[in-house]
């Protein structure tokens, strides 16, 4: 999930993941260190696209096989990172979690509108952002996930400057999801704060009944 999400693989050898949240960062080097066997240093580098001015990594390093193999399932002879039948072996509900938490949004939960005082309540919903992948590759990855976990997906295209399509998980499908995906979430931060409008929904839901007037969208 992770290596189609904020990884590069720069060579055969070496992964390298980024983000601006620490906590997930390390995370992921833990889990790849521990499980996988491959050496993993946590570092910061200056950025300037980032509010922060600076963005945390880790390179994953390793001479065995193994590394080569999964970095094919994603790039071509070109360097280029793709979605091909490979996206089949996404089969674990870690995986999903972790591209999600790489490349996804999730949107919905209590809000208030402050003109008129009355409070609404969204359904949760996810999106995966696949930023310059194909329509085409899309619909191979929609078919895994359908073939994979019984999960149903629309394509949407969102950024209408981009024109990039995203994958997009209506209310039920989210709830679907959530079911799937909710024993792999970490326990920090950035993912508690990723997976707030599913995290609180229950809570929310006992708002929403108490009260008179509550719009439900």
């Amino acid at each position: 999930g992770t290596l189609l999400g904020d990884c590069h693989a720069s060579s055969v050898y070496q992964w390298q993941w980024s983000n601006t949240s620490l906590d997930w960062v390390e995370w992921k080097a833990a889990y790849i260190r521990k499980r996988m066997g491959f050496s993993c240093n946590v570092h910061w580098t200056e950025d300037n696209s980032c509010k922060s001015g600076y963005m945390y990594g880790f390179t994953a390093a390793s001479n065995k096989g193994r590394l080569r193999v999964y970095r094919n399932w994603f790039y071509d002879k070109t360097n280029v990172k793709r979605i091909t039948k490979k996206i089949q072996h996404l089969d674990h509900p870690l995986g999903l979690t972790a591209l999600i938490l790489d490349q996804g949004s999730c949107r919905g939960g209590l809000d208030k509108n402050h003109k008129t005082g009355n409070f609404y309540y969204r359904k949760p919903t996810v999106r995966i952002h696949l930023n310059k992948h194909s329509l085409d590759e899309l619909v191979l990855f929609q078919d895994a996930l359908k073939q994979n976990f019984d999960l149903r997906t629309s394509i949407q295209i969102k950024n209408k400057v981009t024109g990039y399509p995203d994958l997009y998980f209506g209310t039920k499908a989210t709830q679907d999801l959530w079911v799937l995906i909710k024993p792999t979430v970490p326990d920090i931060p950035f993912a508690n704060k990723k997976f707030h409008p599913l995290i609180s929904q229950t809570t929310n839901a006992k708002f929403v009944k108490r009260s008179r007037g509550v719009n439900i969208v």
